[in-house]
């Protein structure tokens, strides 16, 4: 037998293998650290110059730790916030609200057009039995389940930065245990900036992103109007037609309610405007950029 042979399978072969896998390995996670520290100190920098959130001030927490950042420590997306991304001529879907009685048919008519969409759900109907089985077919469908709010009690979640985290977690924890899926995208009820949370939006801001969760505001509106007061089908879909003119990319506001019968009635419209304008539609990641108000795009 030759010294190669016998050095095949040997004891030493193994070893030397082994140590090839470990050094690989070591290349890799280098590779992946380096990656994941340019990406977030990009994201760390856009932040800063256009929202003016300096979310490394905010990881500083052994000089001068703030009281609400100790407040639940399993709060945490499952990625670090690194929202970069940037892709021209796509338009993200967003449902408010749900699950309601509209989000069988809804995930129905996003299947059949082959959408994926972004659904901020609240706990308002949490104890319908049929809310944890469309959180699930939600996530099934291959769309995006980020957090709303657990009670949309305004005055409440915004009343201090402790009430508001306490609301997000609620959320949060009832929907990890429903589908097994760690939320990374959010929305502000009534938007990031509201009459409810003046003087307090910027620090809620910055927790959620040190926090690594991504906000998300939005730059086009399809809302079907409250208190009642509805557009038809045919009014929603121009209204984000006429909407569109300067944008490269959109965030569309849309709810998944009930009683707002006209906007399940505009899906199909609106979609086949969003693809006679040239916009591929996709579902929100936490590696979308935001949009935030108030804020230059």
């Amino acid at each position: 037998m030759s010294e190669h042979n016998r050095y095949i399978g040997s004891v030493r072969f193994y070893k030397n293998m082994l140590l090839l896998v470990i050094a690989l390995l070591v290349l890799i996670l280098s590779a992946l650290a380096l990656l994941y520290h340019h990406r977030y100190k990009a994201a760390a920098a856009m932040l800063e110059a256009e929202y003016g959130i300096d979310i490394e001030a905010m990881q500083d927490v052994e000089t001068e730790p703030l009281a609400y950042q100790s407040l639940y420590p399993d709060f945490y997306a499952p990625q670090a916030y690194a929202a970069t991304e940037r892709t021209a001529n796509t338009a993200y879907l967003t449902f408010n609200g749900g699950p309601s009685a509209c989000t069988d048919t809804l995930l129905s008519l996003l299947a059949e057009e082959g959408v994926q969409a972004t659904f901020f759900v609240s706990g308002n109907t949490a104890g319908d039995p049929e809310y944890d089985a469309r959180l699930r077919a939600i996530v099934d469908g291959g769309h995006t389940l980020g957090m709303g709010s657990w009670s949309n009690d305004y005055s409440a979640v915004y009343s201090s930065v402790e009430a508001y985290l306490a609301d997000m977690y609620a959320l949060y924890t009832y929907i990890e245990t429903a589908t097994g899926n760690k939320p990374t995208v959010f929305r502000f009820i009534g938007g990031s900036i509201n009459s409810y949370d003046a003087g307090l939006y910027h620090e809620l801001i910055a927790e959620m992103i040190r926090r690594g969760f991504v906000p998300y505001d939005w730059n086009l509106s399809a809302d079907g109007g409250a208190g009642g007061t509805q557009l038809d089908a045919e009014e929603l879909v121009l209204r984000v037609s006429d909407s569109l003119a300067g944008l490269d990319r959109a965030i569309l506001l849309l709810h998944d309610d009930a009683s707002r019968t006209t906007t399940l009635e505009a899906m199909p419209g609106i979609m086949d405007c969003l693809r006679q304008r040239g916009f591929a539609m996709a579902a929100l990641t936490p590696d979308v950029k935001p949009v935030l108000f108030a804020y230059p795009e």
